[in-house]
C-alpha cells in the first residue's frame, strides 16, 4: 500500500515537471516568433 502511494506521488511530480517543461517550451517558441509583444507579457507574468 505504501509503495502505491509513493508511486502515485512520483508520477504526480513527474507530470507536473513535464507540464512545466512543456509550458516553458511553448513560451520560448512564442518568444522567438514574437519577441517584442510576448516577451514583455511573459516577463511581467513571471514577476
Amino acid at each position: 500500500m505504501g509503495f502505491l502511494v509513493f508511486y502515485l506521488v512520483v508520477m504526480g511530480i513527474a507530470a507536473v515537471d513535464l507540464g512545466s517543461i512543456w509550458t516553458l517550451g511553448i513560451h520560448i517558441k512564442w518568444d522567438l516568433m514574437m519577441p517584442s509583444s510576448f516577451f514583455s507579457l511573459h516577463s511581467s507574468w513571471q514577476l
